[in-house]
């Protein structure tokens, strides 16, 4: 699943999903029509966009009038919201290593034994990409 930041659409849409579970392009557009004016061709890349992502999983049904995709969310929003925040914070101890640890103990008052975390977090990262 890519956990890169949602455009301010692909949030809209994803918060559909995560109050509704399930939804095709009729229904997210009918939703989101409520609030603002978004065109349905806008939606349906959207939707594709978020379904090649891994945010969305998605079936084709046949109904009236021909076949139809029907998304449906890949894991909750409390799910996704974890997988940011740890390839956040895995990303800045990536690129700026102890500096990070030095910034997240002091403006967080970590203890001891979270910083010794962070450092250990940060050495399974770089042996990962050794």
């Amino acid at each position: 699943m890519n956990t890169e930041k949602l455009g301010p659409l692909e949030q809209i849409i994803m918060n559909v999903f995560w109050e509704k579970k399930h939804a095709d392009a009729r229904d997210v557009f009918a939703e989101l029509n409520k609030k603002k004016k978004v065109a349905y061709t806008t939606i349906n890349t959207t939707l594709t966009r978020l379904h090649k992502k891994g945010l969305l999983n998605r079936e084709l049904i046949k109904g009236r009038g021909g076949y139809r995709y029907v998304y449906t969310i890949s894991e909750s929003k409390p799910k996704y919201i974890d997988k940011v925040i740890s390839s956040t914070i895995d990303n800045l101890l990536m690129q700026f290593g102890n500096r990070t640890i030095s910034y997240f103990s002091k403006s967080l008052n970590l203890s001891e034994e979270d910083v010794d975390k962070l450092r250990a977090r940060l050495k399974e990262l770089e042996r990962s990409h050794e």
